[in-house]
């Protein structure tokens, strides 16, 4: 699969993909200087191996794929009437109006005014919530982790700054659907590894990854190696060493690789007063806007050791750090508020981290987090069969202590925040882009339905295949019953 990277130039990789190889043998080739008999069976052995992957393809394809078809712009007003709307920029309007024409709010409140020809849609006793947005997710770049060939959220090697999620998005991913029948309207999908590359804000609906990109190169996204090694207690004390080593190789190689990145910038701006331009390189040229400050840099982290090796390395190299999991952000709290570094929560709803941790650790970092003035968000883990239960690992935090409008504004306004785009959503304002859901209940509970959707005005189809799947076997339990 051929794509294009920032810089124009074609690649035969995305992210996490891999190249078949080409079956040309030379005199000198391993396979060629093998004898006939091995040389047939090793063929035999690729061929089977290009015939599975084939068949994964073409059934693949078939069976990974959603039906819903995207929505079209929107054309005339759209005014819903009756709802109480939870705006996050205020208090929630009882019995209130909105209305949005060519996918941005028009006007919103008790008293408003709806202009003729306007498609009226009666939302009396639903509410209006901002649409949900996740943060962290392999949404559109992952569709089964056991299928190779739909796995594209990881590039080979630890430095590939250059890499660009949006361009690997998935738009038929059966995962987009059943995501946003639960709310989420928004999603940061971003690549995995050390330095990973750039993560980008899609909306989950669109025909092509371009049409579904809200913000490209969002952020710069790292996962910090884990400092902990546990092995069976069969294999030799020598391993853990190993592992030490290596860990410590990685972080020494990142480091360097950094610094090569600030002289090769260096030098292009003492090219521009004369001096000599470096070789181009699409890896250290993808590094320029997270050195100027003009790109934060997501970093995964949970527990203390790696949480503060990674506030040194962001403060040694001038970085803008937004830190991702936190799962022992507590222990950093006067370093996160004094560099005012925002935290994405994603292990809310989860058992603590060490053992003599209270059980409800990871239930109250949020409100800890909020009482201690750190800026910070909700998402879920980053396997994408999770995402759609957003709203659900914020009202986990609800019972302790956490206010429910802070866990609404978690999912909806705080995210849109961190990631730069508050000013089109996170909060339904006059202005903003129309990307908003009607439900018939508080959006945090289990048993609320989400009736509508739009996205800029679009009316989003929220049919997805477990809808299709239940109705499928509801139909045949009725024809059963029915005999």
């Amino acid at each position: 699969m051929n794509i294009v990277d920032e810089f124009g130039r074609n690649h035969e990789r995305v992210v996490g993909a891999t190249n078949p190889p080409r079956v040309m043998f030379s005199d000198n080739h391993p396979v060629a200087s093998r004898s006939a008999a091995t040389r047939v069976g090793t063929l035999r052995s690729m061929t089977w191996k290009y015939l599975a992957l084939l068949v994964a393809l073409a059934f693949g394809g078939v069976a990974l794929a959603h039906d819903m078809i995207p929505a079209p712009a929107q054309t005339r007003p759209i005014a819903l009437r009756g709802a109480t709307i939870h705006t996050m920029a205020g208090a929630p309007i009882e019995n209130g109006t909105i209305v949005f024409d060519a996918g941005k709010i028009v006007a919103l409140g008790a008293d408003v005014q709806i202009p003729s020809g306007t498609q009226l849609i009666e939302a009396t006793g639903k509410h209006i919530y901002p649409g949900l947005i996740a943060s962290n997710t392999r949404l559109g770049l992952v569709e089964t982790n056991a299928v190779k060939a739909t796995v594209d959220f990881q590039e080979h090697g630890d430095h590939n700054p250059n890499v660009r999620a949006e361009r690997a998005i998935n738009p038929d991913s059966e995962q987009i659907p059943v995501t946003r029948t639960n709310g989420v309207a928004l999603a940061m999908a971003r690549p995995f590894g050390l330095l990973a590359g750039q993560g980008a804000v899609i909306r989950l609906d669109g025909w092509t990854y371009e049409e579904m990109t809200l913000q490209p190169r969002a952020a710069m996204f790292m996962d910090w190696p884990r400092s902990d090694f546990w092995s069976p207690p069969w294999l030799p004390p020598k391993r853990k060493e190993e592992f030490k080593k290596k860990r410590a190789k990685r972080l020494k190689e990142l480091d360097a690789f950094v610094e090569k990145a600030k002289a090769y910038h260096q030098a292009k701006k003492a090219a521009e007063a004369g001096g000599k331009s470096p070789e181009f390189d699409p890896r250290l040229e993808a590094m320029g806007a997270l050195l100027r400050g003009e790109q934060p840099i997501w970093i995964t982290a949970n527990r203390a050791d790696q949480i503060h090796e990674a506030l040194d390395f962001t403060a040694r190299h001038g970085l803008k750090m937004v830190l991702v999991g936190g799962d022992q952000a507590m222990t950093a709290v006067e370093i996160l508020e004094a560099r005012d570094i925002p935290v994405v929560l994603q292990r809310i709803n989860a058992l603590p981290v060490r053992r003599d941790d209270t059980y409800d650790e990871a239930f109250t970092l949020p409100n800890r987090l909020r009482e201690a003035g750190i800026r910070f968000c909700i998402a879920v883990t980053s396997r994408m069969g999770n995402t759609r239960n957003l709203a659900y690992e914020a009202a986990a935090a609800v019972p302790f202590g956490l206010p429910e409008d802070e866990a609404l504004k978690a999912v909806t306004l705080y995210p849109a925040q961190i990631m730069g785009i508050a000013d089109r959503v996170g909060s339904l304002e006059k202005g903003k882009d129309a990307t908003l859901i009607v439900a018939d209940g508080n959006i945090l509970e289990i048993p609320t339905q989400v009736e509508h959707m739009f996205i800029e005005g679009r009316a989003i189809d929220l049919d997805n295949r477990h809808r299709q799947l239940y109705r499928k076997y509801k139909t045949k339990y009725d024809r059963i019953k029915g005999e």
